[in-house]
């Protein structure tokens, strides 16, 4: 009903969807007493009745929340595990805190987000803001051991290293954008990574 509400309202321009507390969701109720009654109910639920629920329950609305107009924003600031991880994915952006589990994996880069297109994930947009100093040698180690760097006009003073991403290093800290699409190199989407460079640090 939130979603739709959001989606109605023309004063509504971006949807941000988060937990309260220190997770942001288990995915599952497994333990509460409606949750034990109602398996208990389908315990010899036949599968043709399984499946029409599972899809209506697991497959359609993650279809509705991913294909609505608007920009939708998962903030992951603790657990995101199971069903969690499919209600995440479905927005377009994923921004999550370092050292939470997200699904099988957990975030390890400071300040990382995850854009999957519009309404398709055949484009992924990883931005990386590296503010320590040990996040930030370690990455200038990484591009350096790729090989040399090359300058790019816009934003002035950043570059590319050869695996596609486009980094600046500022006052605070280095800033990294790569763009990778589904079936072509990431050094092929330079230009496209150096304007969104460009546009997050305000041009």
């Amino acid at each position: 009903e939130a979603f739709i509400r959001a989606e109605d309202d023309p004063d509504v321009r971006v949807i941000i969807l988060r937990g309260e507390g220190p997770t942001f969701s288990g995915g599952h109720d497994l333990g509460s007493p409606d949750a034990l009654t109602t398996r208990a109910e389908r315990e010899n639920e036949p599968m043709g009745n399984r499946y029409p629920r599972t899809r209506g329950m697991d497959v359609d609305p993650h279809l509705r929340w991913r294909d609505i107009p608007k920009p939708t924003i998962a903030v992951v600031q603790g657990a995101c595990i199971y069903a969690a991880w499919m209600l995440a994915s479905a927005m377009d952006v994923i921004f999550a805190a370092v050292g939470v589990p997200v699904d099988e994996g957990t975030v390890v880069a400071t300040g990382t987000c995850q854009y999957l297109g519009v309404n398709d994930q055949s484009l992924s947009v990883l931005l990386a803001h590296y503010t320590t100093d040990v996040d930030i040698n370690n990455f200038l180690d990484l591009q350096a051991s790729l090989g040399p760097a090359v300058p790019v006009e816009t934003p002035v003073g950043a570059a590319y290293s050869p695996d596609g991403t486009v980094f600046l290093g500022t006052e605070e800290g280095v800033f990294t954008v790569q763009t990778m699409v589904t079936g072509g190199p990431a050094i092929d989407q330079v230009a496209q990574s150096a304007a969104l460079l460009a546009a997050w640090l305000g041009g």
